[in-house]
């Protein structure tokens, strides 16, 4: 995979009430190495009309900690663009530093 290319998973797509959609794709970050992440979409988001964020968790969690999913789908109810993954090393199973 090319670097920086982010592809869909495929029937992973959630929407919300509000209209929002919850995408998770695979970021390839070099050749042997790709992280997942969740792509939150606001209701009327279009390429270079919005504005994005990316969130990271802390060494301790993952991208699925609950108040990262709550701050991460309430920026996107607010209009935001937000993306959230998982370090390499939650991959692989060790600890971050």
């Amino acid at each position: 995979m090319k670097e920086g290319l982010a592809r869909d998973e495929g029937c992973s797509v959630r929407t919300r009430e509000q209209g929002l959609h919850i995408e998770t794709r695979t970021i390839g970050i070099d050749e042997d190495l790709e992280v997942s992440s969740e792509w939150a979409l606001p209701e009327r988001f279009g390429a270079g009309a919005n504005s994005g964020l990316i969130l990271a968790h802390g060494a301790g969690n993952d991208m699925h900690q609950p108040m990262l999913t709550h701050v991460h789908q309430a920026l996107a109810d607010g209009g935001i663009l937000t993306i959230k993954f998982n370090f390499p090393y939650k991959r692989s199973g060790t600890q971050g530093t």
